[in-house]
């Protein structure tokens, strides 16, 4: 029985990675570092994971402008990337107008950032409530 098992579960080859893939969602945090904590990486290690994905990805996506994170569309530009920026928007609501101006600062200031996503999981959580999301929503469409 269990030969049959085996028999039926193969595994399959794993298929043929690409040389160069469209994106990847980026988050250069290492070892101790946690967001949640306000513990980033340094410009120094941002650029460094940059590096390693260049020739390997188009564009990088990132989800937060705190602290050192919002160096990352400028370093992404020295390796070509093409870059998604992130508002990072949640229950902590006097943290949320200050990520909202900055993520609007980054992606005004840098051409390398060709989409923008503002709360992307705020309803999800019920952060907040969705009539100040679409205030967001429309704040970022007219800036």
């Amino acid at each position: 029985m269990i030969a049959l098992l085996a028999l039926l579960n193969r595994p399959e080859p794993e298929p043929t990675w690409p040389v160069e893939v469209s994106g990847f969602s980026f988050s250069p945090l290492r070892g101790d570092e946690d967001a949640s904590k306000g513990i980033y990486p340094t410009i120094e290690e941002i650029d460094e994971d940059l590096a390693l994905l260049q020739g390997k990805a188009k564009a990088v996506r990132f989800y937060t402008v705190a602290d050192t994170m919002a160096a990352i569309p400028a370093l992404a530009s020295k390796y070509g990337f093409k870059v998604t920026a992130g508002a990072w928007l949640d229950n902590r609501l006097e943290m949320n107008e200050p990520e909202f101006e900055r993520a609007i600062e980054v992606v005004n200031s840098n051409p390398n950032v060709t989409q923008f996503i503002v709360g992307k999981e705020v309803m999800l959580r019920a952060d907040i409530p969705q009539a100040k999301l679409i205030d967001y929503l429309d704040r970022a469409r007219a800036q």
